[in-house]
């Protein structure tokens, strides 16, 4: 079997990468930016049709959350058009796209009042700025086809070979100082390396049939999940169990504020917490 993984350089990416390129009998192409652009639509149709493959699985995005708000070209050209363009090439070649968005297609709300259940994917999307409005055009882009794909909704990344807020954490908590974060957004931290054990996992329940039996395997069960695993919680109580954890390395001082406090260029959503309950009933996987 052959797979291709666009955006293996980016955390998530990588992960996944480093474990399908393991898989016995797997063939992985990790093309590069500069190997193949993903809004060189041409290119990407020329690309796949060159490479023939079962599945892609697209972990590029467009992710700077806040100069998305001044870019908003940028960023449909890659989490939009792109992807509209993937989901027409794997529908020319038969080929199953698996491919990542995020909880800030949520606002927070429910019901007009503040969020107090995580969402599930019967709920309606409303995001508050330009990156998650173009991470949700994408999503539809993808659901809209009737072929055998499926978009994972993730969030609060953080692994190893990458800037997140783990990573960002851990070095401010190592400097002396006084460290403000945010106690009023809560959502779960997902570690990139157990995300991509868990897609292996949903891999392998159809990797050993025959052609025919997986197609109608991943096509019965096509459509939107969410794959978060772990605890909700504040950025504030994300920060001191970093901190808990780092021991006496950790020598900052920490405060909880208000995300108000920050004046960010973009909105975030107050609770974007997400249940993975679809994903596991369907695939009895647990995260």
């Amino acid at each position: 079997m052959k797979t291709i993984i666009l955006g293996a350089n980016g955390l998530l990416g990588r992960h996944i990468a480093a474990q399908w390129q393991q898989l016995a009998g797997m063939r992985c192409l990790t093309p590069t930016h500069a190997e193949l652009d993903l809004c060189d639509h041409a290119a990407v149709a020329a690309y796949v049709a060159q490479n023939p493959c079962a599945l892609v699985i697209n972990c590029a995005a467009y992710s700077a959350v806040d100069t998305a708000e001044s870019e908003p070209d940028w960023a449909a050209a890659l989490n939009h058009h792109a992807v509209a363009n993937l989901v027409r090439v794997c529908d020319t070649v038969g080929a199953s796209l698996v491919h990542f968005s995020t909880d800030f297609v949520f606002d927070g709300l429910q019901n007009g009042t503040q969020a107090t259940r995580p969402y599930t994917e019967e709920d309606a999307a409303h995001p508050l700025g330009v990156y998650g409005a173009s991470k949700l055009a994408g999503e539809c882009a993808v659901l809209a086809s009737s072929g055998a794909h499926y978009v994972f909704r993730v969030s609060w990344l953080y692994g190893k070979g990458g800037q997140n807020f783990f990573s960002q954490v851990a070095d401010w908590l190592q400097q002396d100082r006084l460290l403000s974060i945010v106690s009023d957004q809560v959502s779960i931290p997902n570690d990139v390396a157990r995300l991509a054990q868990v897609l292996v996992q949903w891999h392998a329940l159809c990797a050993g049939m025959d052609s025919a039996a997986r197609d109608q395997f991943l096509q019965q069960r096509r459509g939107l999940y969410h794959l978060v695993g772990g605890v909700a919680m504040s950025r504030l109580v994300y920060a001191q169990q970093v901190a808990q954890a780092m021991g006496s390395k950790a020598i900052a001082r920490i405060e909880g504020v208000s995300a108000s406090t920050f004046e960010a260029v973009a909105k975030r959503p107050d609770y974007s917490v997400m249940s993975a309950a679809k994903f596991a009933e369907v695939f009895n996987i647990a995260l």
